[in-house]
């Protein structure tokens, strides 16, 4: 059984997430447990005189959260009455990263999902806080963005976006191929740069990468395009229709592409779920 936690504000961004992740896994056995933070909906008072008032503030934002989760689950077991999955509501007053933090420690999780929302589409998708916060803090599962409201489609089209410079290793693809399988998807691989530049370690990785995938239907693609990285691989997602797009996040991770500027000018409506997979090298 896979342990997948969903992170709620219970907006209508979080359940598009939540029903997504669903549908991705219908058919296999998983638990879904459903995580809220009301960190943020209550006021810590340093004085005294004013504290007891903070404490009621509190015990309404974890009541509050306890009912709109009691209805999520409603909802959901609603929407999505596939026998195979359960589910459980957590309610936490711990910071979200914090939170997603103990509970991966704690716990046995396989996957980790967030959805976005806001106003400012791809540049809130790609710079919120709270994402960014756990992108950067979260090590040992998998992460799976799901953009603003987006509709749930078998992944048919799955872009793995990679430079060769690192090596692989097979364990780091599993949750990669259970999608691949489930759906009967292709994989691009895709590098910007050009082929007859790589090095002998790149192709020696490159090889390796290729025997991970001998049986799926794969190919292998470089963008030869004179701009920055992140922008030559979200415009061919886009023009590729692509349904999902794949990195791996290596020790040290700089989150280049989500922060460089250019991303900024990209289409606000530039919408394909992301999933962010940990290199063996750097979790615990």
């Amino acid at each position: 059984m896979k342990n997948i936690l969903v992170c709620t504000d219970f907006s209508k961004d979080a359940y598009c997430a939540l029903h997504y992740v669903t549908n991705l896994f219908q058919n296999k056995s998983c638990k879904f447990s459903i995580l809220h933070s009301y960190h943020e909906d209550f006021e810590i008072y340093p004085y005294p005189a004013v504290q007891e008032g903070g404490y009621i503030d509190k015990l309404n934002a974890k009541q509050n959260s306890l009912l709109k989760g009691e209805e999520l689950l409603h909802t959901i077991k609603r929407d999505n009455n596939s026998l195979a999955h359960t589910y459980e509501f957590i309610n936490t007053d711990l910071s979200l990263t914090n939170a997603i933090l103990n509970r991966t420690s704690e716990k046995s999780v396989d996957l980790v999902v967030l959805g976005n929302h806001g106003l400012d589409g791809i540049k809130q998708y790609l710079f919120g806080s709270n994402s960014l916060n756990v992108l950067k803090e979260v090590h040992s599962v998998p992460v799976l963005m799901v953009p603003q409201q987006v509709d749930f489609k078998s992944p048919k089209k799955i872009a793995f976006a990679t430079d060769y410079k690192a090596k692989f290793h097979k364990p780091e693809f599993e949750i990669l191929k259970t999608c691949v399988k489930n759906f009967g998807a292709e994989v691009h691989f895709i590098c910007v740069g050009k082929e007859e530049e790589m090095t002998k370690q790149q192709w020696e990785n490159f090889n390796l990468l290729k025997s991970f995938f001998q049986e799926e239907d794969r190919n292998f693609k470089w963008l030869q395009i004179e701009e920055e990285n992140s922008k030559a691989i979200a415009m061919h997602v886009k023009e590729e229709k692509m349904d999902l797009l794949v990195m791996i996040k290596y020790k040290h991770e700089s989150f280049k592409f989500f922060r460089e500027p250019v991303i900024m000018q990209l289409d606000r409506h530039l919408r394909f779920p992301f999933l962010i997979i940990p290199s063996i090298d750097i979790k615990p």
